[in-house]
């Protein structure tokens, strides 16, 4: 057959073909476009497949990793301007992404004044640039401007307090992580005198107001609670399905050794410190959803004196790091 007389096969029916070809032809041009036609069809059904074995990766298809630290920052006693850029040095180093902090000196500017040091220490270089939310501690212990704060290196969409008695408050910070994560982040200060008669009391108002105003978000809870792990303040709110992080991650035997924050002695010179107690959390609750969260570290912060031996605060920090699925 010459090749100007080969018809168009896109023409012909398939009567046509098998009319006007030897048999061992026909069969060829079926088998090779049904080759084709299978080679087209595998994708889809290698995928379809895929999708069906693993439902999961269609629920969790986003992921972010966020640093949640807590640090008392003992006002402004014991030579506190030569701790704050310590304490703004750590920071920088770290990277947290939420900072609770507590014994901030609003009346004289210290959350201002320590992202100025944020900032001039290489703040900026490490993409840390930080919003804040403070609030006064209420009636007369306010008199002094003494209060909390939260730091976020995201926006805050909702702020709200609460007082907890004492002139003690707790400070709730909604956050937008990225599109389709919000976190609720919660900083707090209990009372230091009067033990769990006292702060029981407060933790019990700090779970009412996070089941109260409770979004269906991953919350978080940091603070200096002046209460150890085995105590009833902490015990209420663990029991509202707040997760010790730290002790989470590093098992009871591994805490009790290594993760005491208080007392720090604010000396300088030859002194041995006795951290004893720990008092100082970050707490997270999962919400009733399809969010994933796994501790990828914990750590005790703010542990390193300077060259007078010299503390970065009264308290020593803790810094926790996720992996959040969503």
């Amino acid at each position: 057959m010459k090749k100007d007389n080969i018809p168009n096969l896109h023409t012909l029916s398939r009567e046509d073909i098998i009319k006007q070809f030897p048999l061992p032809i026909v069969k060829n041009i079926f088998m090779s476009s049904a080759f084709i036609m299978m080679l087209m069809f595998i994708p889809l059904v290698s995928a379809t497949a895929n999708a069906a074995r693993d439902p999961a990766s269609q629920i969790n298809a986003h992921s972010a990793t966020l640093k949640v630290m807590t640090i008392n920052i003992r006002h402004n006693k014991d030579y506190w301007e030569e701790r704050f850029p310590m304490i703004a040095d750590e920071i920088v180093r770290l990277e947290p992404d939420l900072i609770g902090l507590q014994e901030v000196l609003i009346g004289i500017g210290q959350s201002r004044t320590l992202l100025g040091l944020i900032n001039k220490r290489g703040g900026p270089e490490k993409g840390l640039h930080y919003t804040f939310y403070e609030k006064l501690k209420t009636g007369f212990h306010a008199i002094n401007g003494e209060g909390i704060a939260i730091f976020s290196r995201y926006p805050i969409e909702k702020k709200s307090s609460r007082a907890i008695n004492e002139g003690r408050i707790v400070l709730l910070a909604r956050v937008k992580i990225g599109e389709g994560l919000s976190v609720d982040m919660y900083n707090t200060h209990l009372h230091n005198r009067g033990g769990d008669e006292v702060r029981a009391p407060q933790a019990r108002m700090i779970v009412e107001m996070a089941d109260k105003l409770d979004a269906g978000l991953l919350t978080f809870l940091t603070g200096d609670m002046n209460s150890s792990d085995d105590s009833e303040t902490i015990h209420i709110i663990e029991d509202a399905g707040f997760i010790d992080s730290y002790k989470t991650l590093h098992g009871a035997e591994y805490t009790e050794k290594h993760g005491n924050t208080s007392p720090v002695s604010m000396v300088k010179g030859d002194f041995t410190q006795d951290f004893r107690n720990r008092i100082d959390f970050v707490f997270y609750r999962l919400p009733e959803s399809n969010i994933k969260v796994k501790i990828l570290d914990s750590v005790v912060c703010f542990n390193q004196p300077n060259s007078d031996a010299l503390y970065p605060s009264d308290h020593l920090g803790v810094m926790t790091t996720y992996k959040i699925d969503y």
